[in-house]
């Protein structure tokens, strides 16, 4: 028989379990030992900033635990506003104590698949220029296949968009002004704790 002890308090806690018998020295007493996780996610300043697009905030949170709780938060951010970035940092930290968090939305972000600068197209023609050594083995295939990926490429490179000079660097775009509920929420042991942020972009 297995037994398991699962506080619903955080921290050191005991208890006992008494079973009752027709066997020699009825009651049996066994002591029981173990560690409640639980833990709190909350906010140590201002949870709401108004921003430019372009600009940045950072909001300082604390996660806390009683001391010697196992275990670890994972943090997560979401929903994030259109062309901006949250980073949680750290995006991982340990229980048994108090621990400082810092959010940090950045708005009016570059893509980080933008194509190369300064030569639209860059991208498709890097991989058509691959095909150029098939034209030394087998010409005439080589060559209707090649016209074909060219002509894929002069497509493709019609279709960017040109780049925006609002914040965020080259090639970003431009958050919407609006406001914007995020929650930052910290997972770990079967536990979610969340905290509500507000961005305000002008």
């Amino acid at each position: 028989m297995a037994v398991t002890f699962s506080p619903l308090a955080a921290g050191a806690l005991t208890g006992s379990l008494t079973v009752v018998d027709n066997a020699a020295g009825s009651p049996q007493s066994l002591l029981l030992a173990g560690t409640g996780v639980d833990f709190a996610l909350s906010a140590s300043g201002s949870t709401t900033a108004t921003l430019a697009a372009g600009a940045q905030a950072v909001f300082p949170l604390l996660l806390t635990s009683a001391a010697g709780v196992p275990g670890t938060v994972t943090f997560t951010c979401a929903p994030v506003p259109a062309y901006a970035t949250c980073v949680v940092n750290p995006a991982t930290a340990a229980l048994g104590g108090a621990s400082a968090v810092s959010v940090t939305i950045a708005t009016s972000v570059a893509g980080a698949a933008a194509e190369l600068r300064g030569f639209p197209g860059a991208g498709p023609m890097v991989w058509v220029a691959g095909l150029l050594p098939l034209v030394w083995v087998r010409r005439r295939r080589a060559v209707a296949v090649l016209s074909a990926a060219m002509l894929l490429a002069g497509c493709m490179a019609s279709r960017i968009i040109p780049e925006s000079g609002l914040g965020g660097g080259p090639g970003a775009s431009p958050t919407p002004s609006g406001t914007y509920n995020v929650v930052v929420s910290g997972t770990g042991a079967g536990l979610v704790r969340s905290v509500g942020l507000v961005v305000v972009v002008q």
